[in-house]
């Protein structure tokens, strides 16, 4: 990504072979104003967009607090949450930023997401029925895993990229 960019608004796309699909949100279910938890999603829209905006570059990191730019959302912070998972939540309730690895050909927006501690951000390998905290059948535990969520914790680690909607420059 040019180093002039200081701040972007960018739908995200996770492009990790056997996991390609576009980052969405889907609504907590118990508190659903307190946040939406981000989800790999291959439903056709409407497609989330992220605002990034820049912090510094640091270890060839760029670190940015991200927001909801679009949804229900909006002007909501992207944090982790003591799970692992990221979701959003009240501007104050986040502290932390969240860290982006560019890779790649210069300019191609194609990145590792890592939360602040520098893990990567993964596809969550959980039962759906067990996440949501619904019945569930002994058979339906021979499932293959649902790789839904996106979390810092567990999971396969994944690789994204930003499709860049509009930009701030210095």
């Amino acid at each position: 990504m040019d180093m002039n960019i200081k701040s972007f608004v960018a739908t995200v796309e996770v492009v990790t072979p056997g996991f390609e699909s576009v980052v969405a949100c889907m609504p907590k279910m118990v508190v659903p104003t307190g946040g939406g938890w981000l989800v790999r999603s291959t439903d056709s829209g409407p497609f989330l967009a992220l605002r990034f905006d820049f912090l510094k570059h640091e270890a060839e990191r760029d670190f940015f607090t991200i927001t909801a730019g679009s949804g229900i959302y909006v002007g909501s912070r992207l944090g982790v949450s003591r799970n692992g998972y990221l979701g959003f939540y009240t501007p104050g309730d986040v502290a932390d930023p969240l860290k982006v690895e560019w890779v790649g050909a210069a300019g191609s927006g194609r990145f590792i997401w890592r939360d602040h501690r520098g893990y990567r951000v993964g596809a969550a390998d959980e039962q759906e029925t067990r996440r949501w905290g619904g019945r569930h059948t002994a058979a339906e535990d021979l499932l293959p895993p649902i790789h839904r969520y996106l979390c810092v914790e567990s999971g396969t680690p994944l690789e994204f990229q930003a499709n860049v909607l509009s930009i701030t420059t210095i």
